[in-house]
């Protein structure tokens, strides 16, 4: 992919107006060093020298989107606890707008923390409520989303099982955003994979499919076979397929599907990734582009993404000095 051509991309991506609805949560990282083993148990020791706060999930999206130059419009759920306000505060703070933040009394907002240890991840703890939202804010959800008065131009569908994508709400949304015509991606969790029906992308990672399809896949064909009849049943205009270091597989309707190798950076943190990916392709797609050059785009702003320490948003100008460094020709081949 060429420099030009990425460019582009980024310029027509400035300013577009996007929804991003889904599993909101609050990343907290706690830095620090490990001196000694405990004599308590087997682990070791971290001591502690810093703690900092970054934005999760769907709020993750949102936060990508905004620094690739886009208006992100964030429809999630948070609790009336300590957790809830620190996210909000902190969706503000990176000069996005908090209205669709929905609070739900006496729910839990999600927390991950993570311990890191030179420069590696020593241990990550939930703290989370996956009881599926009530009527009445779902309720308040679709009432806000209907009273949207920005022309956004695409909804990405963030899902990670947490209660607030209720089978109900996946419906709504999706007929919402059909009848105004607009652009549909959705990253699946594994409760409500097959609920996401003729939309216009839905990207899973590998172990998602391997899990659903309930078998190990152990070959090329024995993964495309799977992914065509995925394709078949939820009738997706395409699905892209993430795989980790084995890169991305795209299949459209009616064309091959499409295989995208990784771009080569040295990998430091995976997750986000996937966050990364969604956000990119959807951008790219949303400002004119076909979705074999979103996927390309995508790729180079995941491999960008995974050389940072945590859920780090990709700027446009990283993406461009890696550009000017690299030439693109020649990453992408069909599979039969």
């Amino acid at each position: 992919m060429q420099k030009d051509r990425v460019i582009s991309i980024l310029d027509n991506i400035k300013n577009k107006k996007i929804l991003v609805v889904g599993d909101v949560m609050l990343d907290e990282y706690l830095w620090g060093k490990v001196e000694r083993i405990s004599p308590e148990a087997p682990v070791p020791v971290v001591k502690v020298e810093k703690h900092s706060y970054s934005l999760g999930g769907a709020s993750n999206v949102a936060l990508n989107a905004h620094s690739l130059g886009a208006e992100p419009i964030l429809v999630g759920i948070i609790g009336n606890d300590v957790t809830g306000k620190m996210l909000r505060s902190l969706v503000k703070k990176k000069g996005m707008i908090d209205k669709g933040l929905f609070t739900e009394i006496g729910r839990s907002t999600i927390l991950k923390k993570r311990v890191i240890a030179h420069h590696q991840q020593v241990v990550r703890v939930d703290i989370e409520e996956t009881v599926p939202i009530g009527k009445k804010i779902e309720d308040r959800i679709v009432t806000f989303l209907r009273n949207i008065e920005s022309d956004f131009c695409a909804i990405i569908i963030e899902d990670y099982n947490k209660g607030f994508l209720t089978k109900s709400l996946i419906r709504k949304i999706i007929s919402f955003g059909k009848k105004r015509g607009k652009l549909i991606t959705v990253d699946p969790k594994f409760e409500n994979f097959f609920d996401y029906e003729k939309v216009t992308l839905f990207k899973p990672n590998f172990r998602e499919l391997e899990r659903v399809s309930g078998k190990l896949l152990t070959s090329n064909d024995e993964v495309v076979k799977t992914v065509r009849r995925l394709h078949k049943k939820i009738k997706a205009q395409a699905i892209l397929l993430t795989m980790g270091e084995e890169g991305m597989m795209l299949v459209e309707k009616g064309k091959k599907p499409y295989y995208v190798k990784p771009y080569t950076l040295d990998v430091y943190d995976v997750s986000g990734a996937g966050d990364t990916v969604i956000t990119a392709v959807t951008l790219a797609i949303a400002a004119g582009f076909d979705l074999r050059e979103a996927t390309r785009f995508a790729s180079i702003a995941a491999a960008l993404e995974v050389t940072k320490l945590g859920a780090v948003p990709v700027t446009p100008d990283e993406i461009i000095r890696y550009c000017e460094k690299n030439n693109f020709s020649g990453r992408i081949k069909n599979i039969k």
